[in-house]
């Protein structure tokens, strides 16, 4: 079950995926007030102010949806992907990293917009360790860190390269950056 579903009232999640949802309905193992719902960011099904906090995890929201479905002095918060996460990856394969927190900078201007107040950011970096060359790939094939890795032979030499210079005793290094965003609509 999921631990915070003890100290709620209702817990939902949404996701556009038939699958992940299925995924997640069998995770919370019956927990009868914890529901999961196919659905898009941007057309939540829930009537005006229905949730008292509204989280977002590295994925797209949409503010005005967002202030809609929050009542008054509700908190949302979410957590999100820089632009500088995995640099080391990016500049192994030459990418271009975007403007560092064009992301950020984005996020805070459309929930002003949406009307949030007491808006705060967090920023922080952290090493992060994969523990072998699969994991790795795995990371590369399922996120949008190179979203053309593995449709080249020249990319998996990138790789072994860059395996080899950023392993260390924990694994192979690189970056997470990440940023967390919290705003509270007024009352």
């Amino acid at each position: 079950m999921l631990p915070l579903a003890n100290d709620v009232l209702l817990l939902v999640g949404i996701d556009h995926d038939a699958g992940m949802v299925r995924a997640a309905n069998r995770n919370a193992n019956g927990a009868p007030n914890v529901r999961f719902l196919q659905m898009e960011a941007d057309r939540l099904e829930f009537p005006d102010g229905f949730f008292n906090v509204i989280s977002c995890r590295q994925s797209e929201f949409d503010a005005e949806e967002a202030a809609r479905v929050l009542g008054p002095g509700g908190r949302f918060l979410t957590q999100q992907v820089s632009e500088g996460d995995k640099l080391n990856i990016k500049r192994a394969f030459g990418r271009e990293i975007g403007k560092p927190g064009a992301l950020r900078d984005r996020c805070v201007r459309e929930l002003t917009e949406a009307g949030f107040r007491d808006i705060n950011v967090i920023e922080f970096t952290v090493f992060e360790y994969f523990q072998s060359p699969a994991d790795l790939i795995f990371l590369l094939k399922h996120t949008p860190t190179l979203p053309d890795f593995g449709q080249s032979d020249e990319h998996f030499e990138i790789l072994d390269r860059f395996i080899r210079e950023n392993r260390t005793e924990k694994g192979i290094r690189t970056n997470m950056e990440r940023f967390i965003l919290t705003a509270r609509k007024p009352r």
